[in-house]
């Protein structure tokens, strides 16, 4: 079950660090769990760049509409997972879809507008019925459009082509940004780890330490994970650089062994919410093995 605060306690939890137990996060927070709360514009909000921050909605491929989940980092880069069908209902996909799949990108923008390539990458290749992504780094560019409206979310939207082994792929953006809960520190507590391929339920649960350091194994696929948040890095709104190391992981989950590298993001699970669950964005180093990525979404214990 996912543990919500009062807005009382969630302030005091950023305000302590790691006392009571919880999870720190600190760096700029929305003052309301509406949405439009944090966005420029938004009355009583904070003023949040237009193309940093966490952003959530959906991705048609296909005539299917997917989860999207997407952090953008002040350097310009992008990590978006796909997830299953999703009604774009404002609260985050918890349960682990059939498939996924994650963009990992670089943004060239300007007020309005950016542009950009990258990569897709399939996740969750372990599985019965993996993603035709899997095992490959299809090459994606992207044109996106930004807006701000006043007492509304700003939004992005545009297309994603993707080529792939099997052809050509185009990919309908549309989402929506969601109040700012940055990591300016490293997240300190346990959490439960809840979406990765890894993690059986209730199996693995994520250490982090005062000084960044990242720890966690799971009796279900034998990984052992050992990683650190880039303590110098503040993106506020962007999100922490990690690099996790995963070793030791079994049988079909083997493929997940390597170094990875990416973008942690504190998240609320729904724009109403005052909650704080820890999401992570990680694609295997490029030398450390076939492609690979994962997404995580963990709740503090």
């Amino acid at each position: 079950m996912i543990q919500s605060l009062t807005a009382g306690t969630l302030l005091t939890a950023l305000m302590a660090g790691c006392g009571g137990g919880g999870p720190a996060m600190s760096g700029p927070i929305s003052s309301s769990g509406a949405p439009g709360a944090g966005v420029a514009g938004a009355p009583g909000g904070v003023t949040v760049a237009p193309w940093v921050g966490h952003f959530v909605g959906t991705v048609t491929i296909g005539g299917s509409t997917l989860f999207g989940d997407a952090l953008l980092a002040t350097d310009g880069g992008l990590r978006l997972y796909v997830g299953g069908p999703y009604s774009d209902s404002g609260a985050l996909q918890i349960a682990r879809p059939e498939t996924s799949e994650q963009l990992i990108g670089t943004l060239t923008k300007n007020s309005s507008q950016a542009s950009g390539n990258g990569v897709v990458i399939g996740q969750q290749c372990a599985g019965s019925v993996p993603s035709h992504y899997c095992g490959q780094a299809a090459p994606a560019s992207f044109e996106f459009t930004g807006s701000a409206a006043t007492g509304h979310s700003s939004r992005i939207a545009g297309q994603i082509q993707v080529v792939t082994s099997a052809g050509a792929e185009a990919w309908s953006v549309d989402l929506a940004q969601w109040p700012v809960d940055a990591l300016a520190t490293p997240p300190i507590g346990q959490y439960k780890e809840l979406l990765a391929e890894f993690a059986a339920p209730g199996d693995v649960v994520i250490n982090v330490d005062a000084a960044g350091a990242l720890f966690f194994q799971s009796a279900h696929s034998g990984c052992v994970g050992n990683g650190a948040f880039d303590m110098q890095r503040d993106d506020s709104g962007g999100g922490l650089a990690l690099t996790l190391t995963i070793e030791s992981c079994s049988d079909a989950f083997a493929y997940l062994n390597g170094v990875y590298d990416g973008l942690a993001s504190g998240t609320p699970s729904s724009v109403w919410d005052y909650d704080l669950l820890l999401r992570v964005w990680l694609s295997r180093r490029t030398g450390s093995g076939a492609p690979a990525a994962l997404t995580l979404l963990a709740e503090p214990l």
